[in-house]
């Protein structure tokens, strides 16, 4: 840009001026044109203004703030701050443990204390609450609850004074004023003898007389007088018994009871006491025989089977009666239980014959080795030696198996037997004799297993077995009833 006057030089507005700006400056002293910058002008210009020569509203913002620390202590003029100007200061101005205690004056009065220039209360307890009152630890209280809580009054005990409630139940009221009464209520009166107001308060009490009790009744409670003619007693402090009858005292099997029910007569039961009963009240016992009349049972009272037995095999030894009878209808044979063994009183067809085969013996010795049912009907058992001849042992024989002399009977004393030869019953008057099968043509041996001396087959079935029974006799069987078997 060409030179130009100061006077015609481009106008640089305010909001233009930069701090780098210049400014052609005459230096006096120098007696030079010099520059300087916008900012250097009015940083060190502002020193040669003369005092109090910029008015306040030619400041902008005059009424903000002085900055804070910008005033220091040397610039305040003693006493210039005045009461008037420090009377809204707060605490926040006072720095922290700067006011002393000393400040405060005599406050021992007032349950303060000072200590190294420190104010602080006295007191020193427990924080608690009581009666609705709170405190902290310097007794101060914190708090306060009206009325009192409940949970806060002492329980009322037998031995010291305290709150108590007031139930209904108790027959006591309390209004709402606190005032405690007697809730219930009744007419006043005078009964039994005891005298009542009219909260029920006993008044009085005097001694029941007889005139005062209730009469007892069937249907209610009450006092009751016991005459003489009632049979019982009262003594003089109401004890009440039973009077004694004329009856000794003891057990009896009848008695004699009175309208009031007490025994006035003991007896022993006689035959008239006793009324005609019927047999369906007998439950249990055992008639002895002397109570069976004569005749009393009848035919037709007797059960099947109870005076014989009907039957192939021969029955069992035991729980029969003497005179017990067994038909077996294979031989029409019937015998009779002595007591010891079945005797043959009619033995059928063999009787016709009168031979009958009663099993075999040992002529060495003469004993009995093997049975059939004639020899056990004829009462004959193995070991047994023949008994002496009679007339109804007449047509019973046993066969030999073992050879010998040692037979002891009536006409074969001292005869030799050998095996096969008959030792046949000839009858009481003639004794025994010796058949002798070997030189005679008889037979000897057995083709069938019933044929053999101590096997006894009773109708055999398809499956049956053979048991030896305690006849020592192999018998046939379909079930095995005892014994062990491996």
């Amino acid at each position: 840009m060409p030179d130009l006057e100061i006077s015609r030089l481009p106008e640089l507005l305010g909001p233009g001026l930069a701090s780098a700006d210049v400014l052609p400056v005459s230096d006096l002293s120098a007696s030079e044109t010099k520059k300087i910058t916008a900012k250097d002008l009015v940083q060190s210009g502002v020193t040669l203004i003369d005092s109090a020569s910029i008015p306040w509203d030619k400041i902008d913002s005059p009424t903000s703030t002085i900055p804070d620390g910008s005033i220091t202590t040397a610039k305040l003029q003693d006493g210039a701050v005045t009461d008037v100007k420090i009377s809204d200061v707060d605490g926040s101005k006072i720095n922290d443990g700067s006011i002393t205690g000393a400040k405060f004056g005599n406050v021992a009065d007032r349950g303060l204390d000072v200590t190294l220039d420190k104010i602080g209360i006295t007191n020193s307890i427990i924080p608690g609450d009581s009666a609705g009152i709170s405190w902290n630890e310097h007794g101060l209280i914190t708090g306060a609850v009206s009325p009192i809580p409940v949970a806060d009054l002492p329980l009322a005990t037998t031995t010291s004074v305290g709150a108590v409630s007031v139930p209904t139940s108790g027959g006591l009221a309390v209004d709402g004023t606190g005032e405690i009464s007697i809730a219930y209520t009744t007419t006043p009166n005078i009964v039994a003898n005891v005298a009542y107001n009219e909260f029920g308060q006993i008044l009085y009490v005097n001694d029941i007389e007889p005139g005062h009790l209730p009469v007892a009744t069937n249907s209610t409670i009450g006092a009751a007088q016991y005459p003489l003619t009632g049979g019982l007693l009262v003594d003089g402090n109401g004890n009440v018994t039973l009077g004694d009858t004329s009856v000794i005292p003891g057990e009896y099997t009848k008695v004699t009871v009175d309208q009031q029910g007490r025994v006035t007569n003991g007896g022993l039961i006689e035959s008239s006491d006793i009324p005609p009963l019927s047999a369906d009240k007998i439950q249990s016992g055992v008639l002895s025989a002397d109570r069976i009349g004569s005749s009393a049972i009848t035919r037709a009272k007797l059960a099947d089977y109870s005076v014989s037995y009907i039957q192939e095999a021969i029955p069992q030894l035991t729980g029969n009666h003497i005179g017990t009878l067994w038909y077996q209808e294979s031989t029409a044979g019937l015998h009779m239980w002595n007591g010891n063994s079945w005797m043959p009183i009619s033995i059928g067809r063999l009787s016709q014959e009168n031979l009958r085969y009663s099993g075999t013996i040992d002529a060495s010795t003469g004993l009995i080795t093997g049975v059939t049912s004639f020899g056990v009907a004829a009462g004959y058992n193995i070991g047994d030696a023949l008994k002496n001849a009679t007339d109804q042992l007449t047509g019973t024989y046993f066969v030999v198996d073992v050879a010998g002399s040692g037979i002891a009977q009536v006409a074969v004393i001292g005869v030799a037997f050998d095996p096969g030869d008959w030792v046949l019953c000839n009858g009481a008057a003639a004794g025994y004799v010796r058949i002798d099968t070997l030189n005679g043509g008889g037979g000897g041996g057995a083709s069938r297993l019933g044929d053999l001396l101590d096997v006894t087959l009773t109708t055999p079935v398809q499956g049956s077995a053979l048991q030896l029974d305690s006849n020592n006799q192999w018998v046939n069987v379909t079930q095995f009833d005892e014994g062990t078997y491996s």
